[in-house]
């Protein structure tokens, strides 16, 4: 991890998301359809979008802008 140049796991994990294309933020979450299990802890680069969503689904939301869009 420190050999690829990141300073935490998060900057780490955050690296396998794309940039959000509005505002070039790159701490973008996943939307992952369902509702989460209580009393376990969500990973702060997933985005739990509930059991009922509006079509179409977004696949990614940015952190810093709100910006929602799919591959």
């Amino acid at each position: 991890m420190t050999e690829g140049g990141f300073s935490t796991f998060l900057d780490y994990r955050f690296s396998f998301h794309p940039s959000c294309p509005r505002c070039a933020a790159s701490q973008t979450r996943s939307a992952v359809i369902g509702m989460p299990i209580p009393r376990e802890p969500v990973p702060p680069w997933t985005v739990p979008l509930g059991c009922i969503v509006t079509d179409p689904a977004p696949d990614w939301i940015c952190g810093a802008c709100g910006h929602r869009w799919a591959n």
